[in-house]
């Protein structure tokens, strides 16, 4: 498949006008969960490229155990992008 990209916030609009030759971008969900703007343009780039998901706000090994409310907000956010 090749090496993706790290895609962040400043760069949608980039990414969405020049269409670069990529074979997909990473993201952290977090950035996006809190930014319908940053949805939209995310699910735009989705149409066109494959999109991996790397969250950085699930802490496995917590005392407290994993917080099914953010789990399920990165879930939809996910189905939204496949």
């Amino acid at each position: 498949m090749g090496a993706g990209i790290g895609l962040r916030l400043p760069h949608l609009a980039e990414v969405l006008d020049t269409k670069p030759d990529v074979p997909f971008f990473e993201v952290h969900p977090e950035t996006f969960l809190a930014n319908p703007h940053g949805t939209e343009l995310l699910l735009a780039v989705a149409d066109r490229y494959p999109v991996s998901v790397h969250t950085v706000g699930v802490s496995i090994g917590s005392a407290s155990g994993l917080d099914r409310a953010h789990m399920a907000r990165v879930k939809h956010l996910v189905d939204q992008c496949w």
